[in-house]
């Protein structure tokens, strides 16, 4: 009997050593023990490789073992499961709704586009016939083109703004046609960083030209459209982002030929009324005047061919499947996390915020708001004083307006999507195609726009120069860029760094604007950009490097105190974490690597992170020289 005790007491002593060895892990002392920064760590750990110096490659000690292991990258990756996420809330809201609504139409909308993204319907057809509308017959030749009719056309009855947004408004007797860059052409310098590693030009080229092929004798040719993607480079896309605070009268050069006469009577071909009294107007005259000077240099045909090249692929996007995952460079990966952000930013254009309603009523959480706003005006002030000791600040340069409110930066997370759109009276088809150009019907604004396009381009912000002002997108506020159980240094680092670089881009918008400081932007920017990849987005570089030293300030006067050791990556400080979360962020794939550089090229400039890392002097993360940043 003693021997099966001794026995029984010696298996409990086994068992107990055992749960305590593996069971039980000794806490690190005030550490993070929440499920947040538990996933945060196993996030980070798998993405790090400690076998590179972060002060020779930052890029490739955060992002590597991630990029070698995920076809998407961390913001398509994340982004796309944010989306997927809103959207079931907003199916079930939409299902529950007794009657029609902003809501019902968005939701509709977004599963007619679903439906072209996955298959279940091929609008290529329909497409063709819009084309053909617009007097496009790409890769055919038009023997007599009207370019003036095919742009009002595009813009105003099929709502594809490849190269011009047209609106037209009469009032008092009075005609005003305010014609600026295209909404959507930001997607052709976007489209570079997917055939930078994705299908070659020539076989992107190839599918389309095959597709919208009506048996004819085709025309377009592989090297003409080189040429036309290196004018779509040089001479228009510098000028993209340029807008003025204010209307310009839009003077026509008299050699093309196009006077007041012709925009009436296009307008008239259309259906739409215009008086004696006519003017045009536009607040993007360097873009605009760079394609009337394209346009005046080598004749109506080219600059029809240029606006045929555009729109064609941008109609691709409405088409079918196979179209689709051309565009994101032959991945169907990438097509379906990127392409998911495309629906949802079309489907907004019906409801504005009432899209995100469901998501913020249910996963938005006081103590969210809270937290988010004190790491946001702890960023917002940290910025300002750096731009004050500046030696190129102007007072009288306002940056951001009405910062003390913070009502702009929330506003898409306040009152569940009060501000809905007037889409009464639309019905809403199975076609998105039709969907589509219904939506040039609801009245918008530049403002709908550039969330529209942040959403599409996988942003957690939209910036407004104009009004000096910038708005969170919702899904800034989740994990992993934000959440109340992470540690301040990986807040700072997510949803900061995303305000500081907001903050960052309307100062660069401001200043650039200003004759005063223009030439001192312009150095910053050039010393900036200087050996970055030709498939960077320069303006994510320019913002990521003025966003970082403003981070340390924020974070070391009012966070640092309060930061805890996170498992599994004790070795590191918040100062280091920081910038850690800032770059993983940015981490590419397997697939598409299109900001692989970011970090390096824009931390060797934050004197912050050399001291962070204790980087040795000459190292790649601390030169010798470094660019004068505010």
């Amino acid at each position: 009997m003693s021997v099966y005790i001794v026995s029984g007491i010696a298996a409990v002593l086994i068992i107990t050593m055992i749960y305590y060895k593996y069971k039980y892990q000794p806490p690190v002392v005030d550490g993070c023990h929440s499920t947040q920064c538990n996933h945060y760590a196993t996030l980070l750990t798998s993405s790090i490789n400690p076998s590179v110096s972060p002060c020779e490659s930052f890029t490739r000690f955060v992002c590597s073992r991630w990029e070698e292991s995920n076809e998407l990258t961390v913001r398509e990756y994340f982004y796309s499961q944010g989306l997927e996420q809103v959207m079931r809330m907003v199916r079930n809201a939409s299902e529950r709704a007794s009657s029609p609504s902003s809501l019902k139409q968005a939701a509709a909308v977004y599963t007619t586009c679903d439906d072209v993204l996955s298959g279940r319907t091929d609008e290529l057809p329909s497409v063709k016939r819009a084309l053909l509308e617009a007097g496009i017959t790409w890769p055919h030749a038009q023997p007599k083109v009207d370019l003036l009719y095919t742009l009002l056309f595009s813009s105003l009855k099929l709502n594809w703004d490849a190269v011009l947004h047209v609106r037209h408004r009469l009032a008092r007797n009075k005609t005003t046609v305010s014609v600026n860059p295209g909404r959507a052409f930001y997607r052709f310098a976007e489209r570079d960083t997917f055939s930078a590693s994705g299908v070659t030009f020539e076989a992107y080229f190839q599918t389309l030209r095959r597709s919208f092929d009506r048996g004819e004798d085709t025309n377009a040719s592989l090297g003409e459209t080189l040429e036309l993607q290196k004018s779509i480079a040089a001479r228009l896309l510098p000028h993209y982002h340029f807008r003025t605070s204010s209307l310009n009268l839009l003077t026509v050069p008299p050699v093309i030929g196009i006077q007041d006469v012709n925009w009436r009577n296009a307008l008239s071909r259309l259906n739409y009324s215009h008086s004696a009294d006519f003017e045009l107007v536009t607040t993007g005259p360097r873009f605009v005047n760079a394609f009337l000077e394209y346009w005046k240099d080598h004749g109506e045909a080219a600059a029809f061919l240029l606006t045929s090249w555009c729109t064609v692929q941008l109609a691709a996007l409405y088409a079918n499947k196979e179209l689709i995952s051309n565009y994101y460079g032959g991945y169907r990966s990438v097509a379906l996390a990127r392409h998911a952000a495309f629906c949802f930013g079309s489907a907004y254009m019906f409801s504005r915020e009432a899209f995100f309603s469901s998501y913020i009523n249910l996963g938005l959480r006081g103590d969210v708001r809270e937290e988010a706003e004190r790491v946001t005006r702890s960023v917002g002030n940290a910025f300002l004083r750096r731009l004050s000791q500046w030696p190129h600040f102007k007072k009288d340069i306002t940056v951001v307006n009405n910062w003390s409110t913070l009502s702009k930066v929330f506003r898409a997370s306040d009152g569940g999507g009060t501000r809905q759109r007037d889409g009464a009276g639309i019905n809403v088809s199975s076609s998105f195609l039709e969907n589509w150009r219904k939506s040039a019907l609801i009245p918008a604004n530049a403002e709908d726009d550039d969330v529209v396009r942040s959403i599409s381009s996988l942003q957690m912000t939209s910036q407004f120069l104009d009004e000096k002002a910038f708005q969170l997108i919702p899904l800034s506020l989740s994990f992993p860029t934000f959440d109340p159980q992470l540690t301040p240094a990986l807040n700072y680092g997510g949803l900061g760094g995303h305000v500081a670089a907001a903050l960052a881009w309307l100062m660069v918008g401001a200043y650039s604007r200003d004759s005063r400081t223009e030439d001192s932007i312009n150095e910053l920017t050039a010393c900036i950009e200087e050996n970055s990849s030709p498939t960077m987005m320069v303006n994510s570089l320019v913002t990521e490097a003025l966003a970082a030293g403003t981070l340390v300030d924020a974070y070391k006067a009012e966070a640092a105190a309060r930061e805890k050791p996170i498992p599994s990556l004790e070795d590191y400080n918040g100062t280091q974490l920081l910038f850690m979360s800032m770059c993983f962020t940015n981490c590419g794939g397997s697939v598409i690597r299109n900001e692989d550089r970011i970090c390096d090229l824009a931390f060797k400039q934050v004197k912050e992170f050399a001291q962070a890392f204790k980087c040795a002097p000459g190292t790649l993360l601390n030169p010798a020289h470094r660019c004068a940043l505010p």
